[in-house]
């Protein structure tokens, strides 16, 4: 039998509530756990409902939706929350990719990238829809031309190639878990899991690695 995923559902518009509890319906390993109607509620009942995935709105009063996923991830770092958005924008994309989610749908999303996003950000991954991808590709490929390259390797995701830029640039752990709003020991877990794709033991390896494979530019690195 397959594990029970618990989601929590998070938007201020119960029109929305009510179409996504619809949807969850129909993925037959998920159950909803609860709705929240402003980022508040959302932090509370995230503490206190334990789920496993958090389907967040942006646009919230009271509390937004950068503000609560900040708040929630401080307090239970494996939760796996994924915004849901009317906005493709780089700066609402960006922001909330900064803050630890590990996806990012559009609320014209379908059942189908609902069910695979819920998935993935269960079983520890990440899912960024097409147009959240596309976002945060230009913000970093503005940085260096080889990113899609990388991407399309499919050895490291975005994330990693953000953190793979900050190592480089002589971003200590704790300083790189301020920056993308993770723990420092989350940092760490990733910077291990980024050595081995690597198949280096140290720093000094990934900046190497990623000279090699022209990630970073010699400019950029301090040796």
């Amino acid at each position: 039998m397959e594990k029970e995923i618990r989601v929590l559902i998070v938007d201020d518009h119960p029109l929305m509530r009510d179409g996504l509890s619809t949807m969850l319906r129909q993925i037959p390993q998920v159950l909803e756990v609860g709705r929240a109607e402003n980022g508040q509620e959302a932090v509370r009942m995230a503490l206190g409902l334990q789920p496993d995935v958090v389907l967040m709105d942006i646009k919230m009063p009271e509390m937004n939706g950068v503000q609560a996923a900040r708040e929630i991830l401080k307090h239970r770092e494996n939760v796996g929350i994924i915004a849901i958005s009317m906005y493709d924008d780089e700066e609402t994309v960006a922001e909330m990719f900064y803050t630890g989610i590990r996806g990012y749908l559009l609320k014209s999303t379908t059942g189908q990238e609902l069910r695979d996003a819920i998935l993935a950000v269960a079983s520890g991954e990440e899912y960024f829809c097409p147009e959240a991808s596309i976002v945060l590709l230009r913000r970093l490929s503005r940085k260096n031309k080889n990113i899609q390259r990388e991407l399309d390797n499919g050895l490291f995701n975005l994330r990693e190639l953000e953190i793979i830029r900050m190592i480089c640039n002589q971003k200590t752990s704790r300083e790189i878990a301020d920056i993308i709003c993770l723990s420092e020991r989350t940092v760490e877990s990733l910077r291990l899991r980024i050595m081995q794709k690597m198949g280096v033991r140290n720093i000094a390896g990934i900046v190497v690695y990623a000279l090699k494979r022209g990630l970073v530019d010699l400019g950029e690195v301090e040796l």
